[in-house]
């Protein structure tokens, strides 16, 4: 399968290339900034694009069975767009491309009121709101907006805390529901998730969330 991760250079997006590289796939690796020293591997083709510069991602996006978008902000307190806008931008070039799989990154915490327990609704997401509102406000408009679309098969996969910790190999998932107890996942065992769902057609339209 042709895979093509937006974020490649993340804390996220890096273990996707590496995980999706490992499985045989072809992975084009895109970045807004190429680090001096190459990816070694002959699965791998990078690529310098900024996904809120339309004319970057011309031709980046070509020939690709799945776009994954993991990009972000370097600073989640000013998303300055870089979901909504960055994925616009992304399926409008995916519609010049004809590429129509998108699976995209969200938060817990954007997840509607009923879909919380008592504890997430008045205490832990109004916390994690106040420091990082303009990056869920922002994820939001991502979700609504892939929501409103049919030109694509989307999925947007929710991850709880992300931590640096030892993948587990495993994680848990809840389609268009609420995941109790869903608190940390590895970064690792995101990007596992996120490539299990690139790959299952099951989950087009559907909203994921996955936990530890």
């Amino acid at each position: 399968m042709n895979i093509i991760i937006l974020g490649a250079h993340g804390r996220t997006g890096h273990h996707m290339v590496d995980q999706a590289a490992r499985a045989d796939h072809s992975v084009t690796a895109v970045m807004r900034r190429v680090p001096e020293q190459a990816i070694a591997s002959p699965h791998v083709t990078v690529e310098q694009a900024d996904v809120l510069d339309p004319a970057s991602l011309r031709g980046v996006l070509d020939g690709a069975d799945v776009v994954v978008f993991a990009a972000g902000p370097s600073n989640s307190k000013e998303p300055d767009g870089i979901y909504s806008q960055g994925v616009a931008n992304v399926v409008a070039e995916m519609g010049r491309a004809g590429v129509r799989r998108l699976v995209a990154i969200s938060a817990v915490p954007v997840s509607a009121p009923k879909e919380k327990n008592l504890f997430e609704r008045l205490i832990l997401h109004p916390i994690l709101w106040r420091f990082f509102g303009p990056s869920y406000a922002d994820l939001r408009l991502m979700e609504e907006s892939l929501r409103g679309t049919s030109d694509i098969d989307w999925t947007v996969v929710r991850p709880p805390l992300l931590t640096d910790d030892a993948p587990t190999g495993t994680y848990r998932s809840s389609t268009d529901s609420r995941l109790p107890g869903a608190r940390k996942i590895s970064r690792q065992d995101l990007a596992t998730a996120m490539l299990d769902a690139a790959l299952d057609d099951s989950l087009i339209g559907h909203v994921v969330t996955v936990s530890a």
